[in-house]
């Protein structure tokens, strides 16, 4: 039994353990700077799995209204799609210091910040932001970004603000917008949305 500590919750938890694990429970607890690992940080339906050697963090068809916490720093590939996300505040990703591929589509995205991909400029390489509720983008949303986008199936508003975010966009991306494009898939028979806007490149 411990007779005295500092900390006296924690020392009830490491008193009602077996003596064999007191010294595991104390090394966790100083190796995370005073914390246990939480292994339900996670939402429901999002896990991380390991693909090409890379850290891929998955939370598709989770049911999340909100970017989730607890998404580890090391994440290369996250994939968000298939939720029922409204939006992206500003910073949102920028704890993932690694990331190269986000994707966001099949979401009810009809908001982004301007600062949403804030911190990713070194990094992001893929953004899927597809069949979402977009209707415009601010026009800071991709600076600094030299990435493939993937935009199409939102109800575009074709103003002179978004004329500007895609100028800014091709300027910025302008030697892989020089490189020949590759053969676009096939067009589905029929579509109703004639606002669709595509800027994959």
């Amino acid at each position: 039994m411990v007779r005295s500590c500092s900390t006296p919750g924690l020392c009830q938890s490491v008193a009602m353990l077996p003596p064999a694990g007191h010294l595991l429970s104390l090394l966790l607890v100083i190796g995370t700077g005073g914390t246990v690992p939480n292994p339900r940080l996670a939402p429901q339906g999002c896990y991380v799995a390991e693909e090409a050697g890379e850290r891929t963090f998955r939370c598709s068809r989770a049911g999340l209204r909100a970017v989730p916490t607890g998404i580890p720093n090391d994440t290369r590939k996250l994939y968000l799609d298939a939720n029922r996300l409204a939006s992206v505040p500003a910073g949102a990703f920028q704890h993932l210091p690694v990331l190269e591929e986000l994707d966001l589509s099949h979401n009810v995205l009809a908001h982004l910040s301007g600062a949403a991909f804030q911190g990713l400029a070194g990094t992001l390489r893929h953004l899927d932001l597809s069949a979402n509720r977009l209707a415009s983008v601010p026009v800071e949303a991709f600076v600094g970004l030299q990435i493939q986008v993937n935009l199409s199936a939102n109800p575009w508003h074709c103003d002179c603000a978004l004329q500007e975010v895609l100028r800014r966009y091709v300027w910025q991306n302008r030697d892989e917008t020089r490189r020949p494009l590759k053969r676009a898939p096939a067009l589905p028979a029929h579509s109703e949305d004639s606002s669709t806007l595509s800027t994959v490149v």
